[in-house]
C-alpha cells in the first residue's frame, strides 16, 4: 500500500468513527431530555444498571436476632395469679422448668461508618421479642381465667451479622416501635469495617412518589440476598408509608427501596421494606426433636403435640416505611446518638 493510500484510508477511518460518535451523541441528546423532568421514573430503566445494583447489595446485610427464655408451667390447682407475692418465686411453685430460644432474621442497611463506628438501619419488629409471656387456663365455657398456666421470661437477647468474623453482637442505639425502625451500632475493627460499605446514594423523598413509580427492593428473603422490583401505589392520606406490588418473602423486612430520578445511575432511597400482608394460622406439630424417616397416614400419632403458628403471606402487597418516617426517627434520637459518639451529619453519607 502506497503512502498516499495509507493517508486516504486513515482519513476515511477517522471520519467513520467521528460520524458514529456523532450519531450516538445525537440519539442520546434526543432521549435523555425526556427523562430529565426532576421526577421519579415510572418506566423500566433504559440502560444496564447491574454495576450500580451490585454496589447497593454490598451495603445491606442479613441481621439475626436470638432471644433466650426460661419457661415455667403451673398446675391449675396452684391457682397462681398475677400481681401476688408468689409471682416473685416462680421456681418454688412450678411443676416444670425448661429453657428455649426463639430466632428472627431480616435485612439491615449500613447507613453510618466513621472512625470505627458503624450503624445499621432495620425494622424494629425483627428484633422485638417480649420480655415476658404469660398464658392462662380457660374455664368449661372457654373463657380465659386469671389462673396462670405458664410464664416465659426472656433472659438474654443477641443481635448479630453472620457474615462478620466471630459474629459480634450489635447494640440497639435507638428504636421506635410505632415507626417500626431500629438503629443498631457497634465499634468494630478494621477488617470488619472494610466488609461493611455504607450506603452512598441520596436519601430521597417518598412524598414525591407517584402512581406507577418504578422501584427496586433489596433484601435477604429466606437468608438469600436478592433484588426484586415493583411499582408504587402512594398513600395520599398518610406519608408514613406507601405500598409496592412486589412479591416478598420472610427476611425482606428492613431492606431498602430505591427509585430512579432522571435515569440510571440516579438512585435514591425512598423507603425501607416493612412487611407483606398475610394471615397467621395455628397448627399442631410433634416435638421438634422428633425424627420421622417415614410418614404413614395410616398409623395414628400418640406422642406429645404442640401448638405453633405460621404466617401465610398474601403476595403482591408490600408495605414500605417512608423516608419522612426515617428522618423523623433520626431527628427524634439525634441527641441520644450524639452522646453515643455518632455524628448526625454522617448518617446516609
Amino acid at each position: 500500500m502506497t503512502s498516499k493510500l495509507k493517508i486516504t484510508f486513515l482519513c476515511v477511518f477517522v471520519l467513520s468513527i467521528f460520524l458514529n460518535l456523532s450519531c450516538s451523541s445525537s440519539i442520546r441528546k434526543i432521549t435523555l431530555p425526556e427523562l430529565e423532568d426532576g421526577k421519579y421514573d415510572s418506566e423500566f430503566p433504559y440502560q444496564n444498571a447491574s454495576k450500580e445494583l451490585e454496589e447497593i447489595t454490598n451495603t445491606i446485610r442479613m441481621i439475626h436476632s436470638m432471644a433466650f427464655y426460661t419457661s415455667f408451667s403451673f398446675d391449675r390447682e396452684t391457682k397462681l395469679t398475677k400481681n401476688e407475692i408468689r409471682f416473685n418465686n416462680l421456681k418454688e411453685y412450678a411443676n416444670s422448668e425448661i429453657s428455649f430460644h426463639q430466632t428472627s432474621a431480616g435485612t439491615a442497611t449500613i447507613i453510618y461508618s466513621n472512625n470505627g463506628k458503624v450503624a445499621l438501619l432495620t425494622c424494629a419488629h425483627i428484633l422485638d421479642f417480649p420480655d415476658t409471656a404469660i398464658s392462662y387456663y380457660f374455664d368449661i365455657l372457654g373463657q380465659k381465667t386469671n389462673i396462670i398456666s405458664g410464664i416465659s421470661i426472656k433472659t438474654r437477647q443477641t443481635n448479630y451479622i453472620p457474615e462478620l468474623s466471630g459474629q459480634p453482637e450489635f447494640n440497639t442505639l435507638a428504636t421506635d416501635k410505632n415507626l417500626d425502625l431500629t438503629l443498631l451500632g457497634k465499634d468494630i475493627d478494621l477488617i470488619d469495617a472494610l466488609k461493611l460499605r455504607p450506603f452512598k446514594y441520596p436519601l430521597g423523598e417518598s412524598n414525591e412518589l407517584s402512581w406507577g413509580t418504578f422501584v427496586y427492593l433489596f433484601g435477604y428473603p429466606l437468608n438469600n440476598r436478592m433484588i426484586t422490583k415493583g411499582i408504587v401505589s402512594p398513600n395520599n392520606k398518610d406519608n408514613s408509608s406507601f405500598l409496592v406490588d412486589a412479591s416478598i418473602n420472610k427476611g425482606f423486612s428492613g431492606g431498602v427501596v430505591l427509585a430512579i430520578k432522571d435515569g440510571i445511575p440516579n438512585f435514591e432511597l425512598v423507603g425501607i421494606v416493612k412487611s407483606g400482608t398475610g394471615k397467621k394460622d395455628y397448627y399442631l406439630k410433634p416435638a421438634t426433636s422428633k425424627k420421622f424417616p417415614l410418614v404413614n397416614s395410616k398409623i395414628p400419632y400418640n406422642d406429645n403435640i404442640y401448638v405453633d403458628e405460621n404466617l401465610n403471606l398474601r403476595y403482591g402487597i408490600t408495605k414500605v416505611i417512608s423516608t419522612e418516617s426515617i428522618l423523623e426517627f433520626l431527628d427524634n434520637n439525634e441527641s441520644q446518638l450524639e452522646n453515643l459518639g455518632y455524628i448526625s451529619d454522617y448518617f446516609f453519607n
